[in-house]
């Protein structure tokens, strides 16, 4: 799909090797309705699917996707979930396991995510698991999944305190994007997604992800009418990340890793508060800015490019502000038990030199971190 036409019908594909585990991203708007003709090119039917869900989506889009997928053949069950992060836990993977059974899917029928991030994780991981493994289908109805969650393979489920704790690397059979249904978004849920949307920004330079012009500047240059061009914003994130994946699918090397600008802090913030109090999208502005203050600390990025990153979230709306009393001590701990963290090390993504640049550092020290969490003058 070419940047230049936003509603070209023509998906791109991500490469993951070998050759034939590529799939397609469709990205235009009025996608919804096209589902089925489009699943039927990729998956024909007859086949039996699997619709998870939250209540909320369902009831807006629910009866349309279920409809449309009878209408050419296939045989639609639908399992609705809680909304919320509080939903992506073992427990309701096992009710899906449970839906699945008494549905009869086979290993060649399909789980079809129809949300955001945690329906696509939570499915996603159930459909890495189930049989071993099911079709996958994405289809992301929040900004953030569709910029970000619902591409590369990454799912899971939290465990305790670990988010992402229960997991592993599943590609799905394609993904299917509609910008049109972020108008029945609420405002919050779209600056959340506006966070990873930036994070691409900050990363893009980095290994085989840039792609042409700075994806920044263009941020800073639209964001008073991001909604004009949200078929355009969502391709470029998506390519930068299929650029990424396609190089480091298993996070083997390490460039994949890049992904996870801001998300040590952020993974503590989402804990401290019992996954409730922040949108993901919410703690990884929050967690991004800790990073650039982190990389000021220790002379890898100029105090000027911080303040870039700052002008451009502010003038986006997006809070930077992690919630009141959250302690240091407790944070640090939090992040020595996230699952990138190593040999009691912690391992931070840090921007490096200017903007769309980062690196990777492992030899911060207790009271460094400790300093950063301890610092909120933005």
């Amino acid at each position: 799909m070419s940047s230049l036409d936003p509603l070209a019908s023509s998906p791109f594909w991500i490469k993951i090797a070998p050759q034939e585990r590529a799939y397609p991203i469709y990205i235009q708007p009025g996608n919804l309705s096209r589902l089925a003709p489009l699943l039927l090119g990729r998956l024909p039917a007859p086949k039996k699917v699997l619709i998870v869900t939250d209540k909320t989506v369902h009831s807006i889009y629910g009866e349309q996707v279920k409809n449309q997928l009878e209408e050419v053949g296939y045989t639609i069950t639908t399992h609705i979930i809680p909304d919320g992060e509080a939903s992506k836990t073992l427990p309701s993977a096992e009710a899906i396991y449970s839906a699945a059974l008494d549905a009869g899917l086979g290993r060649k029928d399909i789980l079809l995510a129809l949300g955001g991030g945690v329906v696509g994780d939570l499915a996603g991981f159930c459909a890495a698991t189930f049989y071993r493994g099911l079709f996958l289908v994405q289809v992301p109805t929040t900004l953030l999944a569709q910029v970000d969650s619902s591409v590369g393979g990454k799912v899971a489920v939290n465990f305790k305190t670990v988010k992402n704790g229960v997991g592993a690397f599943y590609q799905p059979q394609m993904v299917v994007i509609d910008p049109r249904v972020l108008s029945t978004l609420p405002e919050r849920q779209i600056k959340a997604g506006l966070g990873e949307v930036v994070k691409y920004g900050l990363i893009e330079k980095t290994r085989g992800a840039y792609i042409r012009e700075s994806f920044f500047d263009f941020l800073e240059i639209q964001a008073d009418n991001l909604l004009d061009v949200y078929p355009l914003l969502i391709e470029r994130c998506c390519q930068i990340k299929a650029a990424i994946v396609s190089e480091d699918e298993t996070e083997q090397s390490g460039i994949r890793a890049y992904l996870n600008l801001g998300h040590t802090f952020a993974h503590a913030y989402e804990a401290a508060t019992d996954y409730t109090q922040l949108l993901h999208g919410e703690a990884v502005v929050m967690g991004m800015l800790k990073a650039c203050q982190l990389a000021e600390a220790l002379h890898l990025f100029p105090n000027s490019e911080t303040r870039r990153f700052l002008k451009l979230c502010k003038t986006l709306g997006l809070n930077l502000e992690p919630p009141e009393g959250l302690e240091p001590n407790t944070l640090l701990t939090l992040m020595h038990q996230d699952k990138k963290a190593s040999n009691n090390t912690i391992n931070f993504i840090l921007p490096h030199q200017e903007i769309g640049y980062v690196v990777a550092r492992n030899n911060v020290t207790r009271d460094q971190v400790l300093s950063i969490l301890s610092f909120d003058k933005n």
